[in-house]
């Protein structure tokens, strides 16, 4: 296979492209999902749990047990459990179920798992983690032996490990130092403070001048927790959030919490969302937020793809127009996985952008490790991978590269991931740089927001293919 260096587009709109609105939706869907049982794999319990660490000794180990039907014995029941699965969804939703669905508002991955299943899997010894519709699978702890008894019962499809992402250290300050505050290309009606370069690079400023900040769009935020004291912060529009580490509905740091869990979530939130006149400015301050607490920063802990695949569910089910994650998943996965159909987030990512919501997730920063590669869920398809650049709109090293295993390329866009002025998370008055594609992608994703609020009417494949076609190489990636 070739392997080509890939540097992907830098995105900038220097106008709402009035083209674009005739570019509306996605023909309605076609013949219903069969709601038909999947026959069992051949060998139902992974190998791949003989590696794991303590399977020998008995220690728990993380599984996802997939089912191989959802309990449904025909079509009157089939839809049945549709109309029940579409009752979950708001007004917001239906709409924007309505760009990729037409008029077939629910699916097959919208039904919720057959209770007795997972009864039935519990009952066996194993501990209940996430339960996932799209996938048809629960996560479960449970010893090899307990994983076993599991693989024998006749419902169930496969057992897979939960697979995750082992921490890297923080980024340093880059060699380079840190750029001059822009002066701006022109005068806007907002002062951005150090928050102007990154946006102007984008050219959001001049879309804000129009009078377009988020309003009406529904972004929500996978991340670690949010600390929303900040005075960036206490004014975003936070309608609905959901701890799913402490299965509660405070994403705020909470007693029990490891130090600094809420820091990656708070800088990432102040980047999509922040408001302070002088300071710093995110491009969609005027959106609605769906904010979702997924990763646990334990140390001890690797940061798990379950709790990642059942917050992007909860998103959907709120209404989301716009999911960003910064997160991305290579831990005993193979560059071959990379291939958009394999690692599980990625699957996700894409049931998700044929509900409609456009997927945006960090490329990864591990240019300069041996991996290289985008992680999962960047290798979807459908979704939005983003590098980082420098203010000069050069690709900085860290930054994840193409291809996909498929050869397509990978990141789909850029923005500046040096040097980014973000929300100190430990202090409620002070700023600090945010380096990483962590902080290209929140950029990216709100930036899209605009976008949207401009033509509310986009499919998400449409709304990717019209961002880029305003990039700086859209004519050569």
């Amino acid at each position: 296979m070739k392997h080509r260096a890939v540097n992907g587009f830098l995105v900038r709109f220097p106008f709402v492209l009035p083209a674009v609105l005739s570019l509306l939706s996605a023909g309605p869907a076609g013949a219903a999902d069969p709601w038909a049982s999947v026959p069992r794999e051949a060998v139902v319990l992974s190998k791949d749990f003989e590696s794991r660490s303590g399977a020998a000794s008995g220690a728990p180990l993380k599984a996802w047990i997939y089912f191989t039907d959802k309990g449904i014995i025909d079509g009157v029941a089939y839809q049945s459990a549709l109309s029940r699965a579409m009752e979950r969804f708001d007004g917001h939703a239906r709409m924007r179920r309505q760009k990729t669905m037409g008029s077939e508002l629910a699916s097959y991955r919208d039904i919720p798992l057959h209770a007795p299943h997972v009864d039935g899997v519990l009952a066996l010894g194993a501990k209940k983690r996430a339960a996932s519709r799209y996938l048809n699978a629960v996560s479960v702890e449970a010893t090899l032996a307990v994983l076993g008894r599991i693989a024998e019962l006749p419902f169930v499809r496969k057992i897979e490990p939960v697979r995750g992402f082992s921490r890297r250290p923080a980024l340093p300050d880059p060699a380079r130092p840190a750029p001059a505050p822009s002066p701006g290309k022109r005068a806007y009606t907002i002062d951005y403070g150090g928050s102007l370069g990154p946006l102007e690079m984008m050219q959001v400023p001049a879309l804000h001048d129009q009078g377009y900040d988020g309003s009406g769009i529904r972004i929500g935020v996978l991340d670690t927790g949010f600390q929303r004291t900040h005075e960036a912060l206490v004014e975003v529009n936070v309608i609905a959030e959901r701890d799913f580490i402490n299965d509660d509905g405070n994403t705020a740091p909470e007693p029990g919490d490891p130090p600094g869990q809420h820091s990656h979530g708070t800088r990432i939130l102040s980047l999509l969302a922040g408001y302070e006149p002088g300071e710093m400015m995110g491009p969609a301050f005027g959106a609605e937020y769906v904010l979702a607490k997924t990763e646990d920063t334990s140390q001890e802990v690797p940061i798990e793809e379950d709790y990642w695949v059942e917050g992007i569910e909860w998103a959907d089910s709120i209404g989301a127009d716009i999911v960003t994650s910064s997160l991305g998943y290579s831990d005993w996965y193979t560059y071959a996985d990379m291939d958009g159909k394999t690692a599980t987030t990625t699957i996700a990512a894409d049931m998700a952008a044929a509900n409609g919501i456009l997927v945006c997730t960090s490329a990864g920063n591990e240019g300069d490790a041996e991996w290289t590669y985008v992680t999962a869920p960047a290798d979807a398809d459908s979704t939005i991978a983003t590098g980082a650049v420098w203010d000069d709109t050069t690709l900085v090293s860290f930054s994840s590269r193409g291809p996909t295993y498929d050869d397509r390329i990978k990141p789909d866009l850029v923005a500046q991931g040096v040097y980014v002025h973000s929300a100190d998370p430990y202090d409620d008055h002070a700023y600090s740089w945010c380096h990483g594609t962590s902080c290209s992608n929140p950029l990216l994703a709100a930036a899209a927001a605009l976008v949207l609020q401009a033509n509310p009417f986009l499919p998400p494949y449409t709304l990717i293919q019209s961002l880029k076609s305003t990039a700086t190489q859209s004519a050569s990636p």
